[in-house]
């Protein structure tokens, strides 16, 4: 049966390659039917002169053909040539299922290679309909084995990320939302396969955490309504949509909630010593103050700076954390406590803008190999941005926890390195870092504002 399916899928053209993978994707028993219905047509085929002359024939069986494909498909995308690379990975993608079967994990490979390709075009049909298949894939290819499908369903949960960051209408709060789903699918086969309190659930949760920020702001900064999908399609379900309060607020509670979780998880699992506890307060008090909570933050910074002294940290140090400024929330979970060189000190904070759908969010950690961020971190333009506090804000309050007084202004922009960069940008920047949320400094136990801030802007390539 395996040669059978693998003749099939030597031969069918490129359009039912895709038509065949879509509906696999949802109904894998089809490919049973799909080998009735071809074989005949297959069969008569093969005893073609054409066919047994047929040079590529023979190709589709070399295993080193794939990687050379894969070579080939990289350089067309560094050329900008998206789609002959795109047919490059394609067949790839085939000759690695003739080789490897319809259910290897060979795949997955080519595959995001495609992904990349297809979103560099803007191909949103083909992108859904090949990470489906990726979808598929996974679950299936790792049906014994879990931890490759977490890792797996993590992986794709980054691409549809990808794909949010690229688009700048509801559909990126589409791809948002599945990114987040998976992200809970993750979580769901952690709990079941290594109990409710494995030490992996905390990166995952964190992940959640940071989709449901991503969901707040881009509500709550384009005046959009946020939608919950009760289905897999690209439609609203009547009767399911939230408020823009609502939506921002069932943001900021399922993030807390998660966060009071790793914090339950470290202290269950006997790793929550007095300098990750302090750590994960700092990562309360953050989430609280990047939704304008400003006692709660001011609470929990004060308990995080207590066990921190608690811990035997010298005071200078606990300072010179809260010192260096940090854009929040921060985009991954490090518990582990800093070492600094001097050096450091005096360097501008780098902040990498995301995405225009996303306004005030910094780039997510994303270990993708795709060509947008190979772009980024080649031909990113950059500004040298002074921050000052909002004078507005800076004095006059009478309540020290008001989250306002951490409110910052651009008040000196550097482009002396990007002559180039248009006068649309340098508005984009004076309207986007004031939104932005640092962390405080804390002077004796006390919060206050940095005097100074200097910001190594890095635009995003997706304006």
């Amino acid at each position: 049966m395996n040669k059978v399916l693998i003749l099939i899928q030597l031969h069918l053209p490129y359009k039912s390659q895709r038509f065949m993978s879509k509906h696999t994707a949802s109904h894998p028993t089809s490919l049973l039917a799909w080998s009735v219905i071809l074989l005949g047509g297959m069969l008569s085929g093969l005893n073609s002169p054409a066919s047994a002359q047929s040079d590529s024939w023979i190709d589709n069986y070399s295993h080193e053909l794939p990687e050379s494909l894969v070579s080939d498909g990289r350089r067309l995308m560094a050329q900008h040539a998206y789609a002959e690379a795109e047919d490059a990975y394609d067949r790839a993608w085939q000759v690695t299922r003739i080789n490897h079967g319809l259910t290897s994990a060979n795949q997955i490979r080519p595959i995001e290679h495609l992904l990349d390709a297809l979103l560099a075009q803007g191909k949103w049909e083909d992108f859904d309909q090949q990470i489906n298949y990726l979808s598929w894939l996974n679950d299936t290819a790792h049906q014994d084995d879990p931890q490759s499908r977490v890792e797996g369903l993590t992986t794709i949960s980054n691409w549809y990320r990808a794909a949010a960051a690229s688009m700048d209408d509801s559909r990126s709060n589409w791809y948002l939302i599945r990114a987040k789903h998976l992200n809970w699918q993750a979580i769901s086969e952690i709990e079941r396969h290594y109990g409710p309190g494995d030490m992996q659930l905390a990166p995952l949760l964190y992940r959640v955490a940071m989709d449901h920020y991503y969901q707040a702001i881009s509500t709550q900064r384009r005046g959009m309504t946020s939608y919950e999908y009760k289905t897999n399609e690209r439609a609203l379900v009547n009767g399911w949509s939230l408020s823009k309060n609502e939506t921002v607020s069932r943001s900021y509670r399922i993030g807390r909630e998660n966060l009071l979780r790793i914090r339950a998880l470290y202290a269950r699992n006997g790793r929550q010593s007095a300098i990750t506890d302090a750590l994960l307060l700092v990562r309360l008090a953050d989430w609280e103050l990047v939704f304008e909570n400003g006692e709660a933050a001011a609470a929990y910074y004060q308990a995080a700076y207590a066990r921190l002294e608690e811990a035997g940290i010298p005071p200078q140090d606990v300072e010179r954390f809260f010192g260096r400024p940090v854009v929040l929330p921060a985009t991954h979970l490090t518990l582990t406590w800093p070492l600094w060189e001097s050096a450091w000190d005096d360097q501008p904070l780098e902040y990498v803008a995301w995405s225009p759908a996303y306004p005030g969010a910094q780039k997510p950690d994303d270990p993708l190999d795709t060509y947008r961020n190979r772009l980024e971190s080649l031909m990113s333009q950059r500004a040298v941005v002074r921050l000052n506090p909002d004078s507005a804000f800076a004095t006059g309050f009478e309540r020290e926890t008001d989250p306002d007084r951490f409110n910052y202004i651009v008040s000196d922009m550097d482009l002396s390195e990007n002559p180039e960069v248009n006068e649309s940008l340098i508005d984009w920047v004076h309207a986007e870092l004031p939104m932005l949320k640092l962390r405080p400094r804390m002077l004796n136990g006390k919060l206050t504002v940095h005097e100074v801030v200097t910001l190594d802007y890095v635009f995003s390539n997706r304006r």
